[in-house]
């Protein structure tokens, strides 16, 4: 139902604050320390990972469509951490030591932008099923 799908991009979109959050105590933390953020990030994906796959456990029991969502979830608790490192290394050019604002700062369009393209990507999903839907609708009248 309509109810449940907004359900889970509302969901997602509180994630997505939460990982910046979280990110952001990370980030300041970093001081030119790309080993503990590493080891930050490993701690901080298994973590989600399991977050996401109790949720995906509980609720594919409502309905079918939720696995798609969970799915979701879990490609962007992984790539708005990743995305970090990326912004990292464009930020900072060849130089491995960098202050902690520069990098948050670079990171912060990263999270923006990682949000925007999921809740597009699940509007686009919805809008297939949509259309396959009406199109077997029509061919079986």
């Amino acid at each position: 139902s309509v109810s449940v799908q907004g359900m889970f991009v509302f969901i997602s979109w509180m994630l997505v604050i939460i990982l910046s959050i979280v990110l952001f105590l990370i980030g300041i933390n970093i001081q030119r320390d790309l080993t503990l953020y590493f080891n930050a990030f490993l701690i901080y994906a298994s973590c989600i990972i399991a977050v996401i796959a109790v949720l995906g456990i509980v609720l594919s029991f409502m309905q079918s469509a939720v696995t798609l969502f969970v799915i979701g979830l879990l490609a962007i608790a992984i790539v708005i951490p990743v995305s970090l490192v990326e912004a990292q290394i464009l930020y900072g050019g060849k130089h491995i030591y960098y202050r902690p604002t520069d990098l948050i700062l670079a990171s912060m369009v990263h999270w923006f932008l990682t949000t925007f393209l999921y809740s597009a990507f699940i509007f686009l999903l919805l809008f297939i099923r949509s259309l396959l839907n009406k199109n077997s609708l029509v061919s079986s009248i």
